[in-house]
């Protein structure tokens, strides 16, 4: 628990005619409970809870559910800085649209300042938390800074098996789909989220990201909104080790078997190369590389999960996250895959 950050967000103003009850939970037992916050919560300020083991988010983000009975449920991030009129901008929407299923404000991150930050904010990895600057409304949105309308929500919940990740989609767009409406984007209610970890590399996260968007792909609610893709790096070089064995007996030359992975790996670095230039516009083989490994990092994890749940089927799909249309075309390209499947081409005329 860091002080100087949760005081802030609790000492929020509230609007006129609106009262914040304040559930603060941790889900580490070993927490230590800074002076100011245990003040408040022996005062009835707020009400502190620490989960007797660690749980994990659904788990605690139901339990902060449950505790609560109010008409509104505000989640935010511990570790945000909210903007003053946070409360002000959440109660505002409530007037204005009290039948909404919910409200998505805008989750901003400090200026990039190293490789790994430049790498996330260019991959797209932080692009959702601001969505709302952008879009009217939205089928999901990450749980940092969000509202939730109780009596629309009911009785649907975070489901508590999804410890890696993927729970804040799966249940929001549950929500959506069922009630038929979407997330109402709120660009004056905004919070400022740090760069995880003071910036150091989150290849575990991205890991975490694609496992947990594998495991829920299988959910009708998410697979309605899949497609078959090309398949990722990671894919492609399974296939060719699955497919080597038969090559080799074929007559294929190992020489020959092993220019495909290497026309594969190549391929990908080319890519990520000419995209990290392109985007960043300066050329750093740093940039690249952190680019190219929080990328393959999230692929490896949608990956691992399918494989580890032998779901084999669920290989070659990706999930459309903005679930606009159901059944949405499969092999959609962009200027990316286009340049890829180019220097896929060009490297097997080139080398075979």
């Amino acid at each position: 628990m860091e002080e100087h950050l949760l005081m802030q967000i609790l000492n929020l103003p509230s609007p006129a005619g609106f009262r914040a009850n304040y559930i603060l939970i941790c889900d580490n037992p070993q927490v230590k409970v800074p002076p100011a916050i245990q003040s408040l919560a022996d005062e009835g300020s707020i009400r502190l809870l620490v989960n007797e083991v660690n749980k994990g988010p659904s788990y605690t983000r139901n339990r902060g559910i449950e505790e609560g009975n109010s008409q509104w449920i505000l989640f935010l991030d511990d570790d945000i800085v909210p903007s003053r009129d946070l409360l002000s901008a959440y109660s505002m929407a409530i007037e204005s649209h009290p039948e909404s299923l919910g409200f998505v404000g805008v989750t901003e991150f400090p200026e990039p300042f190293n490789d790994v930050t430049n790498a996330l904010d260019l991959n797209g990895a932080v692009g959702f938390f601001k969505m709302s600057r952008f879009k009217k409304e939205q089928a999901w949105a990450p749980t940092a800074n969000l509202m939730l309308n109780r009596s629309l929500l009911g009785d649907r919940r975070f489901r508590e098996e999804l410890t890696l990740g993927g729970e804040d989609v799966e249940l929001l767009t549950r929500n959506s789909q069922d009630n038929g409406k979407r997330y109402l984007s709120l660009p004056d209610a905004v919070v400022c989220h740090p760069w995880w970890n003071e910036g150091k590399s989150q290849v575990r996260r991205m890991f975490r990201y694609g496992y947990g968007n594998a495991t829920i792909l299988q959910l009708p609610h998410i697979r309605t909104y899949s497609c078959l893709d090309f398949s990722t790096t990671i894919e492609t070089l399974f296939g060719l080790v699955l497919l080597t064995p038969f090559m080799l007996i074929g007559g294929i030359h190992f020489g020959t078997v092993l220019t495909f992975f290497v026309i594969v790996l190549a391929a990908e670095l080319i890519t990520n190369a000419a995209r990290s230039i392109t985007v960043s516009q300066k050329v750093s083989p740093a940039l690249i590389w952190q680019m190219m490994l929080h990328k393959n990092a999230q692929e490896f994890g949608f990956f691992w999960a399918l494989l580890r749940q032998r779901r084999f089927s669920s290989m070659c799909r990706m999930i459309d996250f903005s679930f606009r249309k159901a059944h949405p075309s499969p092999f959609r390209l962009n200027r990316w895959k286009i340049v890829k499947l180019i220097v896929t081409a060009v490297l097997l005329l080139l080398l075979l």
